[in-house]
């Protein structure tokens, strides 16, 4: 069920419901925020990340050697050109940005806020715009095994060439892209981004859709939104809401960039935490997502050194995509800090340290890990037919108290790290401790996840879906498949692990991760769930139990009352 004055309204209306995310804490490691940049001598000991790092949700980046060989990333981050369909308009422009603040930037428009400029520059949102720009690169990096360009968020229907040959298509802004342009990159390149008018695009998939009534069609009219905005995967807020103009961006709204790479990159890096009340003891499930050229073993290393605790695991990696999940127990002779919602008491985090060793290189990388565990109580209530419904945190039952989140500025290419820390400590000062993404906005970059770990502020995250029923027909779905697995395996938010049936994990005495029911949470940014062989979703909602495939999409429905 939702929580706000729209709850529920389109829980199950279509096959992707507005659900909670859910699962595992995947995110960039800290050591991969540095912007700092060293030469491929140094590869073995560091890692050189994008100029952009701090303004995008960014995979992790692996780097290792090989006989001499690594990992290299060349961010497009930067100055652009951008030039509407007809070419009569020709601008510089920033990238991560969008079209609006490219003209306002120039002088073109005014601001898009004042009075009723939303409705005087609506022709930007009926136009179609392009972002060129050229870029170069050296022979080293262009002897790498792959390259892959990397688009973390295109938004939103557009096409990418790079030296006249196409090398893909988008249409979700919440998606990252992954093009492999091996073949296509040269020593001076000239990259393309054509993007497609998002409320055209709207309008078409609605007309196409024609089997079923797929409503709401528009906005209330005093909105003076835009139309259809439940068939194009975009904040479905930029079309208008009841608290905000229409203003459907396009644009390359976050960061984009070259990765060359030999061996393998960490994509994700996960870490859960739990107790076992059995053993008295915390532990650590953590994952490591790897894109691997070839087949290898890797060695990999956790270490919490101020709870003295560490161990080694063996990793596989296979071509492409593999995952490797391992069980650090927690050294019991160290007292563990607990993390506390604000008010209740403080944000303890510890550094988790990863390091990797394939192919004669190693890399080093970090991340925080919070202990804390989260049960949510419904037990019967005396005289009442209902049960009751609140969380206890590390034991203790706390009232959540907050507000909605909604996104900071209609044109995210303005919100920057003060903006977000001001926000959320104005909550904090408030003395809220909760605050719920919105379904009908987006997936907060980084940045806003770290500063409510640091600030104690519990997040109740939505997916992007809000007030409308959803289309089903297979594009649909497929792109918004692409949508939830990247999201919720790149989430920079601890998950709360808490206890479902009697022995949801197991592990053998290399700590590797097995059997039928792999993990059972509750999240900040999720309803109960339940991930069995990766393959079906089980989570509760109101009085039933859901059964979600992964790989067709398909819905199973029961009543709690029947099942034992």
């Amino acid at each position: 069920q939702e929580v706000g004055a729209d709850g529920g309204q389109s829980a199950f209306s279509a096959v992707f419901p507005k659900l909670k995310r859910t699962l595992r804490h995947r995110t960039r490691p800290k050591a991969l925020r540095d912007p700092r940049l060293c030469t491929a001598a140094d590869m073995s000991s560091s890692v050189r990340d994008a100029a952009a790092a701090l303004l995008a949700l960014v995979a992790g980046l692996c780097t290792l050697r090989a006989g001499g060989q690594g990992f290299e990333t060349r961010s497009l981050s930067g100055k652009w050109t951008l030039r509407n369909d007809n070419a009569s308009l020709a601008v510089p422009a920033d990238v991560p940005g969008c079209v609006h603040t490219a003209l306002l930037k120039q002088g073109l428009i005014q601001d898009p806020y004042y009075r009723f400029n939303d409705l005087v520059y609506r022709w930007i949102a009926l136009d179609n715009w392009t972002y060129t720009r050229t870029f170069s690169l050296p022979l080293e990096f262009r002897q790498r095994q792959k390259m892959v360009l990397v688009c973390e968020g295109l938004d939103t229907v557009a096409s990418v060439s790079i030296n006249g040959a196409a090398v893909g298509n988008a249409d979700n802004m919440f998606r990252r892209y992954n093009f492999d342009v091996s073949a296509l990159l040269q020593e001076s390149n000239v990259i393309e981004v054509r993007f497609v008018s998002a409320v055209a695009y709207a309008a078409q998939r609605s007309t196409a859709h024609a089997s079923y009534k797929v409503p709401p069609d528009c906005p209330p009219p005093v909105q003076k939104g835009e139309c259809h905005v439940n068939f194009i995967r975009k904040a479905q807020s930029s079309f208008s809401w009841d608290w905000g103009p229409s203003f459907p961006t396009q644009g390359i709204w976050r960061d984009l960039r070259v990765e060359a790479y030999d061996v393998c990159r960490l994509v994700y890096l996960s870490t859960t935490p739990s107790f076992d009340p059995v053993a008295g003891q915390w532990r650590i499930e953590a994952e490591l997502f790897f894109d691997a050229v070839e087949a290898a073993v890797a060695r990999v290393t956790l270490h919490i050194p101020e709870l003295k605790t560490q161990n080694t695991f063996e990793a596989k990696l296979q071509p492409r995509m593999s995952r490797n999940a391992f069980l650090l127990p927690v050294n019991r002779s160290v007292p563990v800090k607990l993390w506390w919602p604000n008010g209740q008491g403080k944000q303890t985090g510890y550094e988790l340290s990863v390091g990797v060793e394939v192919g004669g290189g190693s890399t080093h990388t970090r991340t925080t890990v919070y202990f804390r565990t989260v049960e949510l109580i419904q037990e019967p209530i005396a005289g009442s037919p209902g049960l009751s419904f609140y969380f206890r945190i590390n034991g203790r039952p706390v009232f959540l108290k907050g507000s909605n989140w909604i996104p900071a500025d209609s044109f995210q290419d303005r919100v920057t790290y003060d903006v977000i820390k001001n926000l959320l400590q104005s909550a904090v000062d408030a003395n809220m401790n909760t605050l719920r993404v919105w379904g009908g906005g987006l997936y907060e970059r980084e940045e806003f996840y770290d500063i409510c770990d640091e600030l104690g502020i519990m997040i109740w995250q939505d997916f992007m879906f809000a007030c409308a029923l959803y289309p089903s027909e297979s594009s649909f779905l497929n792109t918004v498949r692409e949508e939830v697995t990247h999201q919720v395996s790149g989430s920079p938010v601890q998950v709360f692990l808490f206890q479902l049936v009697s022995s949801p994990v197991s592990a053998d005495p290399e700590g590797k991760v097995s059997g039928d029911l792999e993990t059972c949470t509750l999240g900040r940014k999720g309803s109960l769930v339940v991930l069995l062989n990766d393959t079906y979703v089980l989570f509760c909602v109101c009085r039933y139990l859901i059964c979600y495939h992964l790989s067709d999409c398909t819905l199973l429905r029961i009543e709690i009352e029947k099942v034992s």
